[in-house]
């Protein structure tokens, strides 16, 4: 999550050093969450993040460690498949915004993601909000950076010196070090106090006796843990790379791979004072190196189940004053200067358009070329006068540099309650020489829209759409 989080400022200071496209890894690029996309945890951060990526210029499911494609989804986990999908067809429907935000991006030297100083200087409050942004101008984003439905467990406890015993009696595990990633060659053997490695060990630590290096080799603790409390425990390993752990001489954790950073734990019912026989074998690969011994106690696990029946699904958004704004999913329409709040599931996120927008919609399609001539829905968010270029070319070449585009103004009257559409300006081969617009004014729920549908030929049209 705060990987996440970290990605919108980011975006938003390239965004606003002048850079118009920018994109960034949908799901993060190393996962290291125990489980991987098998973790509801992870799942519930994925269909998030692919939330924020659909409002990025460029949008990019990218990365590695755990299988991303969203079709796995549809039977892993059909609530996060339809999150994934209702984002991806959003997307889609919005070629047509998109394309006239491009255009205006080469042709104006504009930039899509906003930093909100950019719309409302004369907002300082608004200088320092960095999780929420104007997409273009009608859309304004917060994507939810924190978990509402599987909050991520808090870190296991590394088990204290206190609970852990060498076979001699002394306090802590017996440690061995291997030259070679499976055991080959005896390199040094000490106590182990704690079990809990970052290597080189700070502060400035050195390779360990015996070792060549610290590139690849292997290291094996053994010796007896002795219960804290009575209750269901989660007694396992977080590593990089590859590790086993063994209770009682039975296999618990098997992680024998290369891998980031993760915890495996197995779960099971112990009592105070309980003596469990421990063996933990380890290998490091490449990359990091991190292995500790930890648990999560019963009271540990209580207390992550309270916090899992206190989660909170809502979410609170400032809107910037000097306008009304319309909640995207329902149509409720707001005041601005002010932060409204309400319960988000897990396909919508905060999402408004400002009064005083024109929001181009195609349909559903697969990929650009498909149905160049499909109607589209002129979305008009009334509350101020309004404008929008849209823009088409042939998708495919550079040819539109030599003048080989076409341009469309739309213009809404707020006073006059009409829509103009400006004769079309350019032309190019392929291009669809009529389609039909379906116009619709906006209102909130329980007041009627205005819809009315016309076949667009290039010549202008004025669009009254009623009082």
């Amino acid at each position: 999550w705060a990987a996440l989080r970290a990605q919108i400022s980011g975006g938003l200071n390239v965004a606003m050093a002048g850079q118009p496209y920018w994109t960034q890894d949908t799901g993060g690029f190393f996962v290291n969450f125990g489980g991987g996309q098998h973790n509801p945890a992870w799942r519930e951060l994925y269909a998030r993040w692919n939330q924020f990526g659909i409002f990025n210029p460029v949008y990019r499911i990218h990365g590695t460690s755990v299988d991303r494609e969203p079709y796995l989804f549809k039977t892993l986990d059909p609530p996060v498949y339809a999150s994934l999908l209702g984002a991806a067809q959003l997307r889609m429907r919005l070629l047509p915004y998109l394309y006239g935000l491009a255009w205006r991006s080469t042709h104006e030297g504009y930039t899509m993601m906003r930093g909100l100083a950019m719309d409302f200087p004369d907002q300082p409050a608004l200088r320092k909000v960095d999780d929420t942004y104007m997409f273009g101008p009608a859309f304004l984003v917060q994507p939810i950076t924190r978990a509402m439905f599987h909050p991520e467990a808090p870190p296991p406890l590394t088990v204290p010196a206190t609970q852990l015993r060498t076979p001699d009696g002394q306090r802590g595990l017996v440690l061995e070090y291997f030259d070679g990633m499976n055991f080959e060659k005896p390199a040094s053997r000490t106590v182990d106090t704690v079990v809990a490695h970052h290597w080189p060990d700070p502060p400035l630590g050195s390779i360990p006796p015996g070792l060549k290096s610290l590139g690849n080799f292997s290291a094996r603790w053994t010796g007896e843990l002795t219960v804290a409390e009575s209750g269901d425990y989660e007694l396992g390993v977080e590593g990089d790379d590859g590790f086993r752990m063994w209770l009682d001489d039975q296999l618990a954790v098997d992680e024998w791979a290369v891998g980031g950073a993760r915890f495996k734990g197995h779960v099971m019912t112990l009592r105070e004072g309980q003596v469990l026989k421990v063996r933990v074998d380890f290998f490091q690969a490449g990359g990091g190196r991190v292995l500790r011994l930890a648990w999560r106690t019963p009271a540990q696990r209580r207390e992550q189940a309270e916090a899992q029946r206190k989660i909170d699904q809502r979410q609170a958004t400032l809107l910037p004053a000097g306008c009304e704004w319309f909640d995207f999913w329902t149509g409720e329409r707001h005041a601005g200067g002010q932060r409204v709040e309400r319960d988000y599931t897990l396909e919508q996120f905060p999402l408004f358009v400002r009064a005083g927008a024109i929001v181009p919609l195609g349909p559903v399609v697969e990929h650009t070329g498909q149905q160049p001539d499909a109607p589209w829905e002129i979305r008009i968010y009334p509350g101020a006068d309004a404008s929008f270029t849209l823009y088409d070319d042939d998708g495919e070449t550079y040819r539109y540099e030599r003048g080989e585009r076409a341009t469309t103004t739309l213009r809404w009257d707020e006073a006059y309650r009409t829509l103009h559409i400006g004769a079309r300006q350019g032309r190019y081969p392929g291009m669809a020489a009529r389609r039909d617009l379906q116009v619709r004014l906006m209102a909130p729920p329980g007041r009627a829209e205005q819809t009315t549908t016309i076949r667009y030929d290039g010549r202008a049209v004025s669009v009254p759409l009623g009082q």
